[in-house]
């Protein structure tokens, strides 16, 4: 009986000792998960010339105990009707202040994201006044893909949206071009959006 007695102490202090292994491993050790929500309102403009901005809030939420890092964040935007598509780095942390207008904060830089928490930032990515050729939104539907880098290896993440711009929005970047002032529109990056919709579903 005493040896039964034993073994079982034995083996409760062995799953004891496995348990704490896989705490202290799943605290201190398991890497970063890192997930990227875009958010599902943009805005984009002319930077007041030739060059154009996206403004894009994202939430970088990770889920395990370990602190991981942005390291940096670039935005690959084109038209569905066209093969070209262009690169845009991040430039500039961005808030939205009272007077609705948004404003430069910070200039982009890596940043930590603590362990089970989230971290949420308007990003300013622009296609610079000199860059070749120049970007003009036309109207239609855009693809647009975020690319996340989460480690100095390249590993990224890469998260896929898309939104549709029409005349009247053209029309209005087009007048602020021609003033020479910095415009900004707002639209819908996902279907999710709270956009009012009206869908016919008697069809069905």
């Amino acid at each position: 009986m005493e040896c039964y007695v034993e073994v079982i102490t034995l083996l409760v202090s062995l799953a004891a000792l496995v348990f704490a292994l896989f705490t202290f491993y799943w605290v201190q050790w398991r890497a970063p998960r890192i997930s990227v929500l875009p958010g599902i309102l943009m805005r984009a403009g002319s930077t007041g010339s030739t060059g154009f901005q996206f403004y894009l809030p994202i939430t970088f939420v990770n889920h395990s105990h370990k602190p991981g890092v942005i390291y940096n964040l670039e935005l690959h935007v084109r038209h569905l009707d066209s093969p070209k598509e262009f690169r845009m780095m991040a430039s500039r942390f961005s808030e939205l202040k009272d007077s609705n207008k948004i404003v430069d904060v910070e200039i982009h830089n890596a940043f930590s994201v603590f362990g089970r928490t989230a971290n949420t930032r308007m990003v300013r990515f622009v296609w610079w006044d000199a860059s070749t050729p120049n970007f003009h939104l036309a109207a239609g539907t855009y693809a647009m893909k975020l690319r996340t880098w989460i480690s100095r290896s390249g590993k990224h993440i890469e998260s896929e949206m898309h939104f549709s711009i029409d005349e009247d929005q053209i029309d209005v970047l087009l007048r602020a071009m021609a003033r020479s002032e910095a415009s900004v529109i707002e639209f819908a990056t996902s279907d999710l959006s709270p956009t009012n919709h009206c869908k016919d579903i008697s069809a069905k």
